[in-house]
């Protein structure tokens, strides 16, 4: 969690900045917005804890007390395949909406971390469709790459030294992979929010009425 808190707050500065930004807006993205990006680590584990809660302790609690005694069990399966449906969108949910306050706080640079996830929420929730679509499309390569491992694993065990060292390339290849699979998707929120957040209105300004008699 540590890790991922440093490295998003410059990965978010330097695509921020746009092209040309390097190392040096990497470290001022650390410096300047880890505090804020650390908060918001601990309200969106807040949020997991609540939303686990929910779905592994209220919703289960319910539907086994609903299908304890029926004799057809088939809707008790639908209703757990819903709940954990349920479940993995919300935490999906969440995860979104974590990713877009982040870069509504390095591109509008609210110091309220409470205030970015509002904007983040409204954000998302009026273009979910789209937000999603860019989030599950990055993560199915992500997917592709989990999957890849998996059945190298089943069909290409270790059994020898070339072996064991094929597999720590194989593995560092797709530990590369999944993070350039996440620094896109945070580069996607980024672009997205900076190209279609809502503009702000500028306040009025104030004029003083002038004293009588003033020419």
């Amino acid at each position: 969690l540590l890790l991922i808190t440093v490295l998003s707050a410059g990965a978010f500065e330097v695509y921020a900045r746009g092209p040309g930004a390097g190392m040096h807006a990497f470290g001022r993205g650390v410096g300047k917005f880890f505090l804020r990006f650390a908060r918001i680590a601990l309200l969106a584990s807040l949020a997991y804890f609540v939303v686990f809660l929910v779905w592994q302790g209220a919703a289960a609690w319910l539907v086994n007390r609903i299908f304890r005694d029926a004799v057809v069990e088939r809707w008790f399966f639908y209703t757990e395949w819903l709940r954990w449906a349920l479940l993995l969108g919300t935490v999906f949910v969440v995860n979104v909406i974590v990713e877009y306050a982040k870069a509504d706080i390095v591109i509008d640079e609210h110091r309220s971390v409470l205030a970015a996830l509002g904007y983040a929420a409204g954000f998302v929730l009026a273009r979910f469709r789209t937000v999603m679509a860019i989030y599950f499309g990055l993560g199915a390569f992500t997917l592709a790459a989990i999957v890849l491992y998996a059945a190298l694993a089943r069909y290409f065990p270790q059994t020898n030294v070339p072996t064991v060292l094929i597999w720590f390339l194989v593995a560092q290849v797709l530990l590369w992979l999944r993070w350039m699979f996440r620094l896109s998707s945070w580069g996607a929120a980024v672009a997205y929010y900076r190209e279609h957040a809502y503009r702000r209105q500028p306040m009025p300004e104030t004029t003083t009425a002038a004293p009588a008699g003033a020419s």
